[in-house]
C-alpha cells in the first residue's frame, strides 16, 4: 500500500523539480493516505470479529442439539483461528497507541494497553489554568496565553558580546574535509537502521519505522532530498523542518504556566538529517 501510494504521490514541490519538495508532498500524501487506510482498517477488524463471534455462537448452539458435521467442525476451527488473529491485531493496534514500552512482549492484553492510552490522553489535556489568578477554561485563551509565554524564549536570538580566539589557543589543526564528502546511501540506511522505532510522530505523522519498511521504495527520493539540503541548493527545507511543541507537566498538580515544560516533536527527516551530520 506505501509503494502504491509513494509511486502516485506529488506535491507542490514536484512541479518545482526540487527533491526536498517532492519528498515532502509524497511524504503528506502517504501519511494520509495510511491514516485513512488505518481508519478502515481498524472498522474492518471490528466489524469480521464481531461477524466471526456471532458464527461461531450459532454452531455451539447447534453443537448442544446435534453432532457437528467434518466440514462444520473445520470451519468452526478456523472461525477459532481467525479470531485470535483479530485480537492479536487489535492487541497490536493498541500497544502502539499506548506508546508503552515498560512490558515484555505477551505479559499484557489490548485491555491494559486500552487503559494506558486512555490515560495517557487525559493526562496531556490541560483542563484548567491559572493566569493572573484568574481560572482559564476556554481553549483558545489558553493556547494564546502559552503562546504568548513561550514565544519570546524560543527562537531568540542574542548577540555574543565576546569571542573566542581559538588559534590563541594553540589547538592542533584537524583537516575535516571529509565532513564535505557527498552523503551516500549506504551511509543514510546506517543511520536509519539505529531510530528508534517507538518515538512520537512530529508533525509529518510518520514514525522512524516508516523509513526502515519502506527504504528500498523511498531511497531514491530520500538520497536525493539529502544531498540538496547538503548542498544548501533547496527551497524547500521548511516544508521538512517544522516541530510540534507538546506542554508536559511537571507535577501532578500543575495550574500555571510555568509548571509545564515544553517538548519539541520535530519531523522525521530533520531529525535524520541531525543524525548523519551527528554521526560525522
Amino acid at each position: 500500500r506505501a509503494s502504491r501510494r509513494w509511486s502516485v504521490a506529488h506535491g507542490r514541490g514536484a512541479m518545482a523539480g526540487d527533491p526536498v519538495g517532492q519528498f515532502a508532498g509524497k511524504l503528506k500524501a502517504t501519511a494520509k493516505a495510511l491514516q485513512h487506510w488505518q481508519a478502515q482498517f481498524r472498522n474492518n477488524i471490528k466489524l469480521k470479529a464481531a461477524v466471526t463471534s456471532e458464527i461461531i455462537g450459532q454452531l455451539d448452539r447447534a453443537m448442544d442439539r446435534r453432532p457437528l458435521t467434518a466440514n462444520e467442525r473445520q470451519f468452526r476451527a478456523n472461525l477459532k483461528m481467525q479470531q485470535l488473529g483479530y485480537v492479536a491485531l487489535d492487541r497490536a493496534i493498541w500497544r502502539q497507541k499506548s506508546r508503552f514500552r515498560g512490558i515484555k512482549e505477551g505479559d499484557a492484553g489490548a485491555n491494559f494497553f486500552r487503559a494506558k492510552a486512555m490515560a495517557r490522553r487525559c493526562k496531556n489535556f490541560i483542563p484548567k489554568l491559572q493566569v493572573d489568578g484568574v481560572t482559564v477554561t476556554d481553549q483558545e485563551t489558553k493556547v494564546k496565553t502559552f503562546h504568548s509565554f513561550f514565544e519570546p524564549i524560543f527562537g531568540s536570538k542574542k548577540l555574543r558580546p565576546r569571542r573566542l580566539n581559538l588559534h590563541g589557543l594553540r589547538y592542533e589543526q584537524i583537516d575535516l574535509g571529509d565532513m564535505d564528502a557527498p552523503i551516500t546511501e549506504k551511509e543514510i540506511l546506517a543511520n536509519i537502521a539505529e531510530l528508534d522505532d517507538n518515538r512520537a510522530p512530529g508533525p509529518d505523522g510518520l514514525m522512524d519505522l516508516f523509513y526502515k519498511c519502506c527504504w528500498p521504495i523511498i531511497k531514491a527520493d530520500l538520497t536525493a532530498a539529502i544531498r540538496v539540503v547538503q548542498a544548501n541548493t533547496t527551497t524547500h527545507l521548511h516544508r521538512l523542518d517544522q516541530a510540534t511543541m507538546i506542554l508536559l507537566a511537571k507535577s501532578a498538580d500543575a495550574a500555571t504556566i510555568k509548571d509545564y515544560r515544553p517538548i519539541s516533536l520535530v519531523c522525521s527527516f530533520a531529525k535524520l538529517i541531525t543524525k548523519i551530520l551527528a554521526t560525522r
